[in-house]
C-alpha cells in the first residue's frame, strides 16, 4: 500500500511499521476511518457505508461531476430520491463493490 489523493480524499498508510498489518487511513476534511488490506468479495458486496450529510443535492452534484462508472467501472451513481423512511439518499458503489449511501433527512 502506498499514500495517494484522488477528488480530495486523501489515503495514507496506517502502521508502516508493522508489515503484516495493512492499514489505509481514508480522510476527507475532518472525517477518517481505517480500511485493512484484505479483500472478501461476499463481505464487500455485502456492505453498506452510510455517511449523513448536510446537502444530499450538493455531494450529488460532486459525484456525479467525477463521472465514477467511466473512472472507475462502477454502477453509475444514482440521483437522490426520498425515501419512505424519511431520509434523502443518493446510492453509490464503489470499486470493490461496497455500496455508498449518502443521505440526508428528507426535507418537507
Amino acid at each position: 500500500m502506498s499514500n495517494w489523493t484522488i477528488n480530495g480524499l486523501i489515503g495514507e498508510v496506517a502502521a508502516p511499521n508493522l508489515a503484516r498489518v495493512l492499514l489505509q487511513a481514508l480522510s476527507l476534511g475532518a472525517h477518517a476511518f481505517l480500511l485493512q488490506g484484505h479483500y472478501v468479495k461476499e463481505w464487500a458486496e455485502n456492505t453498506v457505508m452510510h455517511v449523513l450529510v448536510n446537502d444530499v443535492h450538493a455531494w450529488w452534484q460532486h459525484i456525479h461531476s467525477l463521472d465514477l462508472a467511466k473512472q472507475f467501472g462502477v454502477t453509475t451513481p444514482a440521483p437522490p430520491r426520498a425515501e419512505p423512511w424519511g431520509l434523502t439518499v443518493t446510492y453509490v458503489f464503489d470499486p470493490t463493490g461496497v455500496l455508498w449511501h449518502f443521505a440526508e433527512a428528507t426535507k418537507s
